[in-house]
């Protein structure tokens, strides 16, 4: 037993000198699955230290808003861990294909498949530990980058960078690690058993077959795809972000993309051959036959890599762009520290909200400083649609599909109630005459047609039996509640006298505390929560801002997460293919070489043909993403131009990095295993 013993340390001592060996030798072959493993754990670790980067921006978490978001980001996680397992597991397959000969050699020499699967254990072990420590380090500093974008971009009062380190996010790639080792290891024993030895010494052989078309078919499949791309494009702007056309649009786009790559090659071959001098130069003849036999034999997954790019690009470019176009409208969703709401039944025999909370004991005057209560009134006979005049820009677009209920009747608000808010707001109040009116509105597409209707409307509306013409300038964006979505479309604020006789259905009492702090706020909603069933509501702006930024950051963090994740994929799936292509060609470029051929002139075909594998797609997609950036910022709304221009230039800097690391790797990978690395 001792012996035994002895002869098992040894061979333990021998396996761990003979993985470090292949992963010192193989270590080029290596870089693709190593950056790979690398970017997708910093990836897992930069979105799952949400939770420690919210707690920079010193909000209040009241209504656990913040506790969702990291909740949904780690939902989304699971989600990306999974298309991150099979990618890395895709890569370690294409890694084993490389290795398959060796691995013969080794049974040939009498190494038993145990001890093969042993040391690709330890291999695994060493390369994928190396990735997880650089990973997380990476990751570590991509999340403070990140927070600093986060609040540059929202200007959150009170946020304040600090360097944080999420020890949840550090567990959680542990576990999707560890994960992934027993799964790739499963894989492996599970290759080595299925193939024979021939298989493993002859594997690197087998080529993969091109479909081969006449060229009139070609031809006729590039105009079909160009036809799709533009038909795209236009239903893509029809309606804006609407579902229904973007889904259709994406599909269309597909087929399109799929017919230019299933015909470009054939034309591009074609077209080229016709030029005899650029044709027979060098070795051209060989590196367009190269390029035109790939892309053939691979056009679904460059079509599915060419999508995967656009929607990277695009997802990166708009991601912070949400964020910006929600926080530019805060201050139209919130009038006051705090809102506290009434519906009324019977108008005659209800007390005032402030009355009502006088009489439940709640300490109204000692918290705040300033109170202005308002009510709503209902005009049956004037809605939305009333202001909407022939030729109104855009009218079509709002009736079809967004706001089909324009006979809602309007709210209505006496002007004296609209002056009392706007100096509390620290605005100067409006003198308007007996015979006026004006629009508050926070929706800005309705609020165009209500300013078309100020410019072109020269009929009176009747309110209430008084006849009452838009004020010049008359349509305001001023709030008057907490809200955590614009909704006013409408509120008619008109003379006193014009509301005398109109039910009043709702009040609202905007309140200011006595001071802006968070020490305040927690002792208003405390005494808030000592009363029992009032039948009122409450909504304070510290909750409603809360509440918006968590879901706007966890959207922005989740298009960047997922266009980041789409833009790896897409480059390790080219890697790999180009990876595998070149140990396909090994013996072409031998016989080029036994032909006389120069490693220059072979270096040269090569890097053209990486070039053309890595740039088609990327730049298809970019085209693309135009269209599409174009229709996701329209439809937002409220994003400056500048800011837009530093979100593209933050998705092209990471196309950069991430699309240009893969291709240097790449390019360096196969010039070694085309032994095309010697001058």
């Amino acid at each position: 037993m001792a012996m035994l013993s002895e002869k098992n340390n040894v061979s333990d001592v021998m396996f761990q000198r003979l993985a470090r060996n292949n992963v010192k030798k193989n270590m080029r072959h290596y870089l693709i699955y190593f950056i790979t493993l690398l970017f997708s754990v910093s990836m897992l670790y930069t979105f799952n230290s949400i939770g420690a980067q919210f707690s920079m921006l010193n909000m209040s978490d009241r209504g656990s808003y913040l506790a969702f978001s990291s909740g949904m980001m780690a939902s989304v996680s699971v989600f990306i861990s999974l298309i991150l397992g099979f990618l890395v597991v895709y890569a370690n397959k294409f890694l084993m294909r490389r290795r398959k000969k060796e691995l013969g050699i080794y049974i040939t020499l009498g190494m038993r498949q145990k001890d093969i699967s042993r040391m690709l254990v330890k291999e695994t072990v060493i390369i994928g530990g190396l990735s997880l420590i650089w990973g997380i380090l990476l990751g570590i500093f991509l999340s403070q980058g990140l927070s600093l974008i986060t609040i540059k971009f929202l200007q959150i009062e009170g946020a304040q960078y600090r360097f944080v380190i999420s020890p949840l996010a550090v567990v959680e790639c542990l576990v999707f690690y560890s994960l992934i080792f027993f799964f790739m290891n499963w894989r492996n024993k599970k290759m080595l058993a299925k193939h024979s030895l021939v298989e493993l010494l002859y594997a690197d052989k087998k080529n993969e077959e091109a479909p081969d078309e006449k060229l009139a078919g070609k031809f006729f499949m590039l105009t079909a795809s160009v036809i799709c791309m533009a038909v795209s494009s236009v239903i893509s702007v029809i309606d804006g972000f609407n579902m229904k056309y973007i889904s259709a649009s994406v599909v269309v786009l597909f087929i399109g993309t799929f017919l230019f790559f299933r015909s470009v090659a054939g034309i591009f071959l074609f077209l080229l051959h016709k030029k005899k001098r650029l044709y027979y130069k060098d070795l051209n003849m060989f590196s367009i036959h190269q390029v035109s036999s790939k892309i053939n034999s691979t056009n679904k997954v460059l079509s599915v890599i060419c999508l995967l790019l656009f929607l990277s690009f695009t997802t990166i470019s708009v991601g912070l762009g949400i964020s910006v176009s929600v926080s530019k409208g805060l201050s139209k969703m919130t009038s006051a520290d705090a809102v506290i709401e009434s519906y009324r039944e019977n108008s005659g025999q209800e007390i005032s909200v402030k009355d009502k909370l006088e009489q439940l004991g709640f300490p109204l005057e000692k918290l705040t400083s300033s109170t202005v209560e308002v009510d709503l009134y209902e005009q049956s006979d004037i809605s939305i649609s009333s202001f909407f005049l022939p030729g109104t820009p855009g009218k079509e677009k709002l009736l079809k599909d967004r706001y089909k209920n324009m006979d809602q009747p309007l709210y209505v608000m006496k002007i004296s109630a609209f002056n009392d808010l706007r100096r509390q707001q620290g605005l100067e109040p409006i003198n308007m005459d007996g015979q006026e009116f004006l629009i508050n509105c926070d929706v800005s597409e309705i609020s165009k047609a209500y300013e078309y209707f100020a410019e072109h409307g020269e009929a009176p509306i009747e309110i209430n039996g008084h006849s009452l013409s838009l004020m010049k300038n008359g349509v305001y964006q001023m709030p008057y509640q907490n809200v955590n979505v614009l909704s006013d479309m409408g509120t008619l604020i008109v003379p006193d006298e014009a509301a005398e006789g109109l039910e009043s259905f709702r009040s609202l009492l905007n309140c200011m505390y006595t001071e802006n702090s968070e020490q305040m706020e927690e002792a208003f909603m405390d005494a808030w929560m000592e009363l029992n069933d009032t039948g009122l509501r409450i909504a304070t702006k510290r909750l409603i801002i809360t509440e918006i930024t968590s879901t706007s950051m966890t959207l922005s963090y989740i298009a960047v997460y997922l266009g980041i994740i789409f833009l790896i994929c897409a480059c390790a799936v080219l890697a790999l293919q180009q990876t595998a292509n070149a140990i396909d060609n090994t013996a072409r470029y031998e016989t080029l070489r036994r032909l006389g051929a120069k490693e220059s002139s072979m270096r040269k075909t090569l890097r053209t043909q990486i070039l053309v594998y890595f740039g088609v797609p990327l730049v298809l997609g970019l085209l693309y993403s135009v269209v599409g950036i174009r229709v996701m910022y329209t439809e937002l709304g409220n994003v400056p131009a500048d800011v837009i221009a530093q979100n593209v230039l933050f998705a092209s800097v990471m196309f950069i990095l991430v699309y240009g690391s893969y291709f240097f790797i790449t390019y360096n990978n196969t010039k070694n295993i085309l032994k095309l690395d010697r001058d």
